[in-house]
């Protein structure tokens, strides 16, 4: 079979194109191109030769399986067809197997790299008819294997000095997190090298002469951006954040410490300057060298979205050259600028113009799976835990983020399922060379010592005593606090100076408040003046809230508007960013009163500035975060500015209650979303600080958090039982999410947000709001409710449609649909994952398309969103939570 053409890739017409032996030459050669600009201490990281597994990596494609897939090569005079096996990366990964001989066994887990290059393991060990481990289909005879290594022979010598045995590792990866790196590799080089704008699919005739092809790998590695280290310069604080005159304390010890990669641990009040001190110092990591890149991960897309600008700001005064900046989130694709291209501010001595990289910004780093491959990206904290769960390509993302500075904010927002994935995802970063930059205000001791416990298991430290010794109590630990883990040191803290500020001393009135008697405090405080915000736990209870507040509101008197996440897309991110602007630091149209009411959404990450809260009772560190809402920012002209700021908390009273059953019932609507047993401890501490006549912040910060965490020996015994029902429920999630994260052994799944990145109890459906639809043979012509009119067509995927759907699209609770479900069109069908329903808005009605007469009971407002009335004599059922979880 010496002159018989293998090919690895057809031509536009069918035929038989480049040869398989000149594709693998291609991988390999843009494998050692992605290699090159990597520092020494991360590309020491992966085995000798590891450019050459990447060329080896489609050796399966000499396989009768895989050359009759193209009908035009079927005719050859050598060829007669044959049941084979069809999958040429498990093909690839034991013929390796075969190859390497003796060795074969304890290198195999380098070999799985190389078989899951299309996203997927193939198992530890692939077998034939004579051993155990993975099956596999017939391969060909010996003249098959002879051509096999023949090829793989070639590719040793063109990537190595041609000895035998080839130049690959003598002992197996030390981690997961080298082996990904290694299976990242070679499923970028097979993409560059398989990209026809770089290497066309035709036959080489005559074949490049090994400068040339490595010349051209080396273009099209460049093209695409990822040749060099991003280019900075050392910039002056000043420079990266021009509204701010100076760093403050926070910021200049995270500059001066945080120079080293591994785990530090930023804790600050809200609106400390978490942020700029992150970026400051990921600005010190990348003109030394010590960084790649940088990923910003946030909990919720609304929050990735509001920092992108603020991320690209930084990022001009900081590049010397253009760079790729990616915004990675399930919907990341409907904004318009999802990706740019950032060009570098002028400096002194800098061009005037700068010479832009438009593959980088307009085309390679558009695929989702793609996003994290780019140099500088901002986005939810799901794309990075995509990287240790058994989804497809989860090894690209850890590629896309090693050695690159990766900052983890508001960690403290977490459920223990996604907290456990959060820990996995830190230690396999640090086995990466990161530096992971994690952010929050109210984090525990406990879950402050879990991590670092983390970090040195990854770093193979020992735990190390603080050098000041701890104070026994962890309510005064010091606050803000920087704490740290790195190669050198298994543990670094740093007591912060508070910034010079006036203490807020917040008035608390922490006790069960009717809801008349709330709705009253909010229209009479909006019509004083004040911005007033309402937070309630779920949606049908800010619902409800709002309803009572329109009803009791004058014309013409205060406004007051709903946030929550159910709202269609387009109408809740118009809500967002009018509300947004004109409660923010600088918004020049502040109302003369309102309320706004809203749910968690508006509890992290979002400058929201109100003169009054009432908030339902929830989790102490969550009830922090709501109240750093509250008197914001300075404004000398607040209506109850002499009063000072003030904060109404709707707590049940639960004390003469004695078992959990009574307990649940008098918590209902607040727990869940929360662990009944944390809302009794909260309310017991917040109880006790409002009868000392309120909270200082950010002075008593640590000690109401510890607090409501501590142990507490004296607790009732239907306050053990619920608190051992939780512990229950935290093993299990524990449980869930590390046998979620054995990525190389389990079946892989999508690779959507939230799919197994969050754990949740509540299932969820996925309902477009349309204004008409009108079905035709084949097609579906459809008008959204947002003034969108497409057309759908069976086997035709569009984005046009895709992005139509998603902009009018809401996320219901999959119960309100119980009694079934509408015959959803074909058409529709590859645009959505999971469960989901088309709805036509008629009035304040949905009506069910393909139910005639029904809508479940579902209702529409623009300014209220989604709701369902019950039926006369139904029994209630539980709300669902309004956490914010990415789409999936």
């Amino acid at each position: 079979m010496r002159n018989i053409h293998f090919w690895a890739k057809t031509t536009p017409d069918g035929r038989p194109g480049i040869a398989v032996r000149d594709h693998c030459l291609n991988v390999g050669c843009v494998a050692e191109a992605l290699l090159r600009p990597w520092p020494p201490s991360l590309r020491e990281l992966l085995p000798p030769g590891a450019a050459l597994l990447a060329a080896l990596h489609d050796v399966g494609k000499i396989s009768p399986g895989f050359q009759q897939k193209c009908p035009a090569w079927m005719g050859h005079p050598h060829f007669q067809p044959e049941a084979a096996e069809t999958n040429h990366a498990k093909v690839s990964q034991w013929f390796l197997q075969q190859w390497l001989g003796d060795n074969a066994r304890k290198l195999k887990r380098w070999l799985m790299a190389v078989g899951a290059h299309h996203g997927q393991s193939q198992g530890p060990w692939i077998k034939d008819a004579r051993g155990g481990g993975v099956a596999i289909g017939p391969t060909g005879g010996p003249e098959w294997q002879a051509a096999r290594r023949e090829l793989a022979d070639t590719l040793a010598a063109f990537f190595g000095p041609g000895t035998s045995p080839p130049p690959l590792p003598d002992t197996a990866p030390p981690n997961d997190a080298v082996l990904g790196l290694l299976a990242g590799l070679v499923a970028v080089a097979d993409w560059i090298g398989s990209d026809e704008r770089f290497f066309s699919p035709a036959v080489e005739s005559p074949p490049l002469a090994p400068e040339a092809r490595r010349a051209r790998a080396a273009r099209a590695v460049a093209a695409i951006g990822l040749d060099q280290p991003p280019a900075v310069r050392s910039a002056a604080f000043a420079d990266l954040f021009p509204s701010l005159a100076t760093p403050n304390a926070l910021q200049q010890i995270a500059a001066t410490r945080c120079r080293q990669p591994g785990l530090w641990i930023l804790e600050a009040p809200m609106g400390g300057g978490k942020t700029e001190a992150a970026l400051l110092a990921a600005s010190h990591l990348l003109a030394d060298g010590r960084a790649r890149g940088l990923y910003f991960a946030l909990p919720t897309q609304t929050t990735s979205n509001r920092i992108f600008e603020r991320i690209e700001s930084w990022l001009a005064s900081l590049l010397r050259d253009s760079a790729a900046l990616r915004l990675a989130h399930g919907a990341s694709w409907l904004e318009d600028r999802d990706i740019i291209q950032v060009p570098p501010r002028a400096g002194p001595g800098d061009a005037a113009e700068k010479q832009e990289n438009p593959w980088a910004a307009q085309s390679w780093f558009a695929s989702a799976r793609r996003a994290l491959l780019a140099p500088f990206g901002v986005g939810t904290v799901d794309q990075a835990l995509l990287g240790v769960v058994a989804a497809r390509h989860f090894f690209v993302r850890l590629f896309g983020l090693a050695g690159k500075v990766v900052v983890l904010d508001e960690v403290h927002s977490y459920d223990l399922y996604t907290g456990t994935l959060l820990d996995l995802l830190i230690e396999q970063l640090l086995q990466l060379r990161c530096t992971v930059l994690v952010l929050s205000a109210t984090l525990t001791r406990q879950r402050r010592e879990e991590l670092l416990a983390a970090a040195r298991q990854a770093l193979g430290l020992s735990a190390a005593p603080v050098t000041d010794a701890a104070p026994p109590d962890a309510a005064t630990d010091p606050y803000p606090l920087l704490t740290g883990v790195t190669a050198a040191e298994s543990r670094i803290q740093v007591a912060v100076e508070p910034t010079p500020a006036p203490l807020r001393c917040v008035r608390l009135r922490c006790e069960e408040i009717p809801f008349a008697a709330a709705a009253a405090a909010c229209v009479r405080r909006a019509e004083a003046g004040q911005v007033v915000l309402w937070v309630r736990n779920t949606v049908d209870a800010a619902q409800r809230s709002f309803a009572a507040l329109c009803g009791a509101l004058r014309e013409g008197g205060p406004e007051t508007a709903l946030l929550h996440s159910r709202f269609p897309w387009f109408r809740r991110d118009a809500l967002e960013a009018h509300w947004l602007k004109r409660l923010g630091k600088d918004a020049a149209d502040r109302p003369r009163g309102a309320v706004l009411v809203a749910t968690q959404v508006v509890e992290q990450s979002v400058d929201i500035d109100a003169d009054f809260l009432l908030t339902d009772l929830a989790p102490t560190d969550m009830l922090l975060q709501r109240l750093g809402r509250l008197w914001r920012h300075p404004r000398p002209n607040r209506p109850n500015q002499a009063d000072g700021p003030e904060a109404w908390i709707h707590t049940p009273d639960c004390e003469h209650f004695v078992t959990g059953d009574d307990l649940k019932a008098r918590l209902r609507g607040l727990a869940p979303p929360y662990a009944a047993y944390v809302l009794l401890r909260t309310a017991r501490e917040w109880r006790r600080w409002a009868a000392r006549g309120g909270i200082r912040l950010p002075a008593d910060l640590r000690s109401i958090l510890e607090a409501t965490y501590a142990p507490w020996p004296e607790e009732p015994e239907a306050w053990r039982a619920l608190r051992e029902e939780m512990e229950r429920r935290a093993s299990k999630l524990r449980g869930q999410a590390v046998s979620a994260s054995n990525a190389w052994s389990l079946p892989t799944l999508a690779d959507d947000e939230g799919v197994q990145t969050r754990y949740s109890d509540y299932p969820t459906l996925t309902l477009v709001l349309l204004q008409a639809l009108e079905p035709g043979r084949g097609t579906l012509r459809l008008t959204t409710l947002e003034g969108v009119t497409v057309t759908a067509r069976e086997r035709d995927w569009s984005r046009e449609v895709a992005a139509a759907l998603h902009r009018s699209h809401v996320k219901i609770p999959a119960w309100w649909l119980r009694d079934g479900q509408p015959e959803n069109p074909a058409a529709l069908g590859p645009y959505f994952v999971g469960s989901w329903a088309l709805a036509t808005v008629d009035g304040d009605d949905l009506r069910l398309d393909g139910r005639e007469g029904a809508n479940a009971g579902l209702k529409y407002l623009p300014d209220r969103g989604v709701w369902r009335e019950a039926a006369p004599g139904q029994p209630p059922h539980p709300d669902y939570p309004d956490n914010d979880e990415p789409d999936d």
